[in-house]
């Protein structure tokens, strides 16, 4: 406690006061070190983290079968996820082409119309990587989340 108990006074004395505002000090650089030590193990991808939830979907749907308290939404999300995992399981990961935004991008831009139309294709060819980066996901992710014979 340093000197201080019931009787906050003896803050007044320039002894007690700097020893105590020494071991504040210690503490908090002590608590602020052991707070960041664990950001410099994190390597929690978007794959392990959409593969967790994946699994963590599934187990809820099975503990909530096995409590009773199964859900519409719970049991619909974790059928998606096991039918998506078995329709996608001999799949084979598409390698993403990002000429089609190429191309986008190389189009005339000097009229409104020009503009408006780029902008157009280049959007469109966005969601098609965007779509082409989540089914490669979903089938790399698709042997953790099977169940059954499929």
């Amino acid at each position: 406690m340093c000197g201080l108990k019931d009787d906050y006074d003896i803050l007044y004395d320039s002894a007690v006061r700097g020893h105590l505002f020494q071991v504040m000090i210690i503490a908090s650089v002590i608590g602020a070190i052991l707070n960041v030590i664990p950001f410099f193990f994190y390597d929690l991808t978007e794959k392990k983290q959409k593969g967790i939830i994946y699994v963590l979907r599934i187990r809820s749907m099975f503990d909530d079968y096995a409590s009773g308290n199964l859900s519409d939404d719970t049991l619909i999300t974790g059928m998606e996820i096991i039918h998506t995992a078995n329709e996608l399981k001999n799949k084979n990961i598409v390698e993403i082409s990002k000429e089609e935004l190429k191309q986008a991008k190389k189009l005339p831009k000097k009229t409104k119309e020009e503009k408006e139309l780029r902008s157009q294709k280049i959007s469109q060819a966005k969601i098609k990587i965007k779509e082409q980066k989540k089914r490669n996901l979903d089938i790399e992710l698709s042997p953790h989340c099977q169940y059954g014979n499929g």
